[in-house]
């Protein structure tokens, strides 16, 4: 900054100079900064924990949406596959109409209708085939593949059945849920901020510099162009944002274990 000094001289009423005078003042609080840490610390670990919340629902979803499209596609290959055999099925159904029609054996009508069936059967393995192209595309995607990968699902042997009452089953819920140990990791660390909350009335030392004896820092303007001073302050009346911090930490607490 810079101060601009014009000194008059009241005997004659006279401007005897005037002049600019550059300074630089810096200001560091040294002890008890809890007042800014608090909402900057406090607002990090909301931020980190809906962040890790987020990561695993996400993954949760990836892990569903993988296993639905990985046996969407191995059900469309078997449907595939069924409806292969059924319009070879139709074919020789056709040929078996047509060779008894020669021979005088069936009327034109059920030849025509052999022909009916086989393109019915034609059409669905056609919409079988767009099923399973649709499928091995939503299933590529999903992974991140090239679009135009080919892939083949293979078939998964199911496990033997796991018997498991619902106490086991809330137990098992609770122990392995990871959204829940986010929670419990974020619970423990609440006491701390509570602890910064309270530090909030705490006596404040700051220390201030100046250089130039244009700072409102020098006493004496003529021969002082540098110093450092050390204040010690403390808020009196606050409005009650102390306290409200302390009451937010222990709701939250209360709310954390709650839940």
């Amino acid at each position: 900054a810079a101060d601009y000094e014009i000194i008059h001289n009241k005997q004659t009423d006279d401007f005897e100079s005037d002049g600019v005078e550059p300074y630089m003042a810096l200001s560091q609080d040294i002890y008890n900064t809890s007042s800014q840490n608090f909402s900057k610390k406090w607002l990090s670990m909301v931020e980190l924990v809906t962040a890790e919340l987020e990561i695993e629902k996400t993954k949760r979803n990836i892990y569903l949406s993988v296993a639905k499209k990985y046996y969407d596609l191995l059900l469309a290959q078997k449907f595939l596959k069924l409806e292969s055999s059924m319009l070879e099925q139709s074919r020789q159904d056709l040929k078996k109409a047509e060779s008894k029609y020669k021979d005088g054996l069936v009327s034109e009508f059920e030849v025509i209708q052999s022909k009916t069936n086989m393109g019915r059967s034609d059409l669905n393995y056609r919409a079988k085939q767009n099923a399973l192209e649709y499928a091995n595309m939503a299933l590529v995607t999903t992974l991140g593949l090239p679009i135009d990968t080919s892939m083949s699902a293979v078939d998964v042997g199911f496990p033997k059945p796991y018997s498991i009452d619902w106490n086991q089953c809330q137990k098992l819920a609770v122990k392995y849920n990871p959204e829940l140990a986010i929670q419990r990791k974020a619970l423990e660390q609440i006491p701390k901020y509570q602890t910064l909350a309270k530090r909030i009335a705490w006596l404040t030392l700051t220390m201030k510099a100046f250089v130039g004896e244009g700072s409102p820092e020098a006493e004496d303007e003529e021969n002082e162009d540098m110093g450092v001073t050390f204040t010690i302050s403390k808020t009196i009346f606050d409005s009650g944002i102390t306290r409200r911090k302390i009451k937010i930490t222990e709701t939250k607490i209360k709310r954390e274990e709650s839940l």
